[in-house]
């Protein structure tokens, strides 16, 4: 499920203007923590990689975004334990699944 939109609701206090203001915010700041682990990728930083993805984690969490956070959950993981050669097509499926929420989010009307 790319949204849970109850959680979403529970999040906003069943506000749906502020959940399209959440989710503005949290599609800029994602775009950003995306384009920084692309960039820590590239710099073999995996521990920036990591930051990026527990942040990403936790605010897809509290706004129902389960799959990104899925993701999110295991390249977090996934860097704590050193697994960094999966780490590209870690980052090329957290890519997709933004693209894919994002949409979802435009046909919903809450972005």
């Amino acid at each position: 499920m790319l949204l849970d939109v109850t959680v979403l609701l529970q999040s906003c206090g069943g506000d749906e203007d502020f959940a399209r203001e959440l989710f503005g915010e949290y599609h800029q700041r994602v775009t950003e923590l995306l384009e920084n682990m692309k960039a820590a990728f590239a710099a073999q930083n995996v521990e920036d990689i990591r930051k990026a993805a527990h942040e990403l984690k936790g605010s897809s969490l509290t706004l129902g975004a389960n799959e990104m956070a899925q993701i999110s959950r295991t390249i977090e993981d996934g860097c704590k334990a050193g697994q960094t050669s999966s780490l590209a097509d870690w980052l090329k499926t957290i890519d997709q699944q933004s693209l894919l929420l994002f949409e979802h989010l435009k046909s919903i009307g809450y972005l």
